[in-house]
């Protein structure tokens, strides 16, 4: 409860986000949206994901995006976070 995942990044201006817990279930996906201007983006708040399910502390996995609308760069990332 009281945490958010944030990432800081530069040089893109659009985010996309999904979230897997580990029995492969796809629990948290977002629409691409602005990075903020500080460069510094919430992703994922309190470990709630779609529709409202509070998940227990694990680990989950992650794909995201990161997109350059100017240049049309898309840069992904994946990887894991654990939720204590």
């Amino acid at each position: 409860m009281n945490d958010v995942w944030c990432i800081k990044t530069s040089g893109a201006d659009k985010c996309i986000l999904w979230l897997w817990n580990g029995w492969g279930s796809h629990i948290f996906w977002d629409k691409e949206y602005d990075i903020e201007e500080n460069g510094t983006t919430p992703l994922w708040y309190n470990g709630v994901g779609n529709g409202g399910t509070q998940y227990p502390q694990g680990t989950y996995f992650f794909i995201i995006d990161l997109k350059n609308t100017e240049t049309g760069v898309i840069r992904r990332f994946q990887g894991s976070v654990d939720i204590l």
